[in-house]
């Protein structure tokens, strides 16, 4: 017989999936729901194939593939990207590069409501990771502990949202959209094959920071959303403000 932890746990990723565009509808194109659409189908089959799509993951390794997935896992680092995009700020601002700084600031918004929505979601589920556990529906939250935060994939979400702002503002270069994201769902892939997530959490992940990429894109006229910086003697960090 199903306990109400197990119906929970099959309902809640499909569920908040469909209702990640909530917060953002007036900044969404047609072509952005359709894509929204496909997937939050795909998150519902992956949901309910999470074991046998990890199985599978786990069967391809070698070699080769445990080097590739080490170096796709950099690109979906929130260590390497912040550092990356205050350090591109940093230049920009010595060398007076208006545009790179602009570049810079949105990249910086990105990363911050990526990380924000992504960790909430964290700690409301709190579903534990392959790699501790063989029950892809297996829940503890909500708790602000540290463990068991598969549920979404960070490491993906900062991949696509970076993958976003570049290529709206890059756009123009030839192969870039094809190399960000390559480089976003390796990310994601390496994720899954490192046993780090399920391939639900990797989908949920790739939908939150593209989603959160399209809201400061959108918004960047209008100031509703500001990040600057919070350097105290025992900490150093962002601060988000988010005006509705």
């Amino acid at each position: 017989m199903t306990d109400i932890r197990t119906i929970r746990g099959r309902l809640i990723p499909a569920l908040f999936i469909l209702l990640l565009s909530v917060p953002v509808k007036a900044q969404f194109r047609t072509g952005d729901y359709i894509a929204l659409t496909a997937a939050a189908a795909a998150g519902v089959i992956l949901y309910n194939n999470d074991a046998a799509v990890n199985r599978k993951f786990m069967s391809y390794q070698n070699t080769f593939s445990d080097h590739l997935s080490a170096g796709a896992e950099v690109f979906g680092s929130k260590y390497v990207l912040g550092a990356g995009f205050l350090g591109l700020y940093g230049f920009s601002a010595f060398t007076g590069n208006g545009g790179l700084k602009d570049t810079s600031v949105l990249a910086i918004k990105s990363f911050a409501v990526t990380g924000a929505v992504t960790y909430s979601l964290k700690v409301l589920f709190h579903r534990h990771r392959p790699s501790e556990n063989t029950d892809p529906y297996k829940f503890s939250g909500p708790s602000f502990k540290i463990d068991n935060l598969s549920l979404p994939s960070g490491h993906t979400a900062f991949a696509f949202s970076t993958a976003k702002i570049f290529n709206d503002l890059y756009g123009d270069i030839k192969f870039l959209p094809y190399l960000t994201y390559s480089a976003a769902a390796l990310t994601g892939l390496s994720r899954i094959y490192e046993g780090e997530h399920w391939a639900s959490d990797v989908l949920a992940g790739a939908v939150i920071g593209y989603c959160s990429a399209v809201l400061i894109l959108k918004s960047n006229r209008s100031d509703r959303i500001l990040v600057h910086p919070d350097i105290k003697q025992d900490r150093t960090g962002l601060n988000l403000v988010v005006s509705f």
